[in-house]
């Protein structure tokens, strides 16, 4: 019985250890390089934002608000940020 629960436990342990280490690491990109942020930010902006807010940034009437022209864009930096993290 001890030595199943000793199996059991170094098993669970060892698990852990190895998903938790090969967590994705996000991409740094240097501030210094204009190009690579762009590109970069052109990235996530079709990852995750393009669906719904179009490739002009237009959004869809009704569902998705546009990202131009819009105060939640142009306004406040803390609320731009707060609805990026939580949306709105």
């Amino acid at each position: 019985m001890k030595t199943i629960f000793l199996v059991t436990l170094s098993t669970v342990t060892t698990f852990f250890a190895i998903t938790q280490s090969q967590k994705p690491q996000p991409a740094k990109v240097s501030v210094q390089d204009p190009a690579a942020s762009a590109n970069h930010g052109k990235a996530v902006y079709q990852k995750e934002c393009l669906s719904c807010h179009q490739a002009d940034g237009g959004g869809v009437p009704h569902l998705n608000p546009p990202l131009y022209e819009s105060t939640n864009v142009v306004g406040d930096k803390k609320k731009i940020i707060a609805i990026v993290l939580k949306g709105m």
